[in-house]
């Protein structure tokens, strides 16, 4: 028996295991075991919620203190052809001022230098018609300086104006301001909140007795609150500085404000 030809049989052979492969394929397939088939579990159902009935009321409260703490800012201006003689005498007077504060019974930490400024001063220059000459550069004719230092007073309040007529006598002549204030300030302010919730709750409570339902649990509180320690009028600083009497000084009192807002739920009796 002859033998094909190598090149028909490279030609046929591709074609035999290729059959092959589509006659066993599908065998191979069924003979795999079947993965069965999972249920998809029904979504739930939307989370309905019942509607919450709701009162909505504010409230406003005050509290009041005496101050414990005053806050004085006073201080010195020189003038001197040069900035360092104003420098120089300003300093001398500033030194002059400190001790007459310390000298009333005021501790070092207590005293603030909060501004100090050198500035030229220039000599006034009168208008010019218009179309003459361009305005000539301004002249520096002087030099100022300004130093302002804090005082801090506590608890006594009665030496407050000792402090303001020692300083002056040692040669301060500014007064920048006066304030009170309290070393803590938290006690009258949560008597303040405690009153604006205080008032909240009785509108609230008056309300549901008028709709006639029940109250229920507060759902939201929001606060806000204010703080004002007084300030004194500095007329009467300026007054006594001109006419040589003691100053006058009155603490008055410190004022806290606080206002509440309260939802409350509320249900039929």
């Amino acid at each position: 028996m002859s033998k094909a030809p190598l090149a028909a049989r490279t030609v046929w052979m591709p074609a035999l295991v290729a059959t092959l492969a589509l006659i066993c394929a599908p065998t191979a397939l069924s003979a795999r075991p079947s993965r069965p088939i999972r249920p998809v579990p029904p979504r739930p159902a939307p989370a309905t919620y019942a509607p919450v009935n709701t009162i909505n009321v504010t409230g406003s409260g005050e509290a009041t203190a005496t101050p414990d703490v005053a806050v004085v800012r006073l201080g010195v201006e020189t003038q001197a052809p040069t900035a360092a003689e104003a420098a120089d005498e300003n300093a001398r007077q500033a030194n002059a001022i400190i001790a007459a504060v310390r000298g009333e019974g005021i501790p070092a930490n207590k005293i603030q230098t909060s501004w100090f400024n050198v500035m030229p001063v220039y000599a006034p220059e009168p208008p010019q018609p218009a179309g003459t000459e361009p305005p000539k550069p301004p002249r520096v004719v002087a030099y100022r300086v300004t130093n302002v230092v804090t005082v801090r007073v506590e608890r006594d309040m009665a030496r407050v104006g000792p402090v303001l007529d020692a300083a002056l006598k040692a040669g301060a002549n500014r007064v920048e301001g006066l304030s009170f204030d309290l070393i803590n300030d938290e006690p009258v302010r949560q008597q303040a909140l405690r009153r604006a919730a205080g008032e909240a709750q009785r509108k609230a409570a008056v309300l549901a007795d008028a709709m006639g339902v029940r109250l229920g649990p507060p759902r939201v509180i929001s606060e806000q609150g204010s703080y004002q320690p007084p300030m004194m009028d500095m007329g009467a600083v300026r007054y006594a500085m001109a006419a040589g009497a003691p100053t006058p000084v009155s603490p008055g009192e410190v004022r806290a404000s606080a206002n509440v807002t309260v939802q409350y739920s509320f249900r039929p009796r």
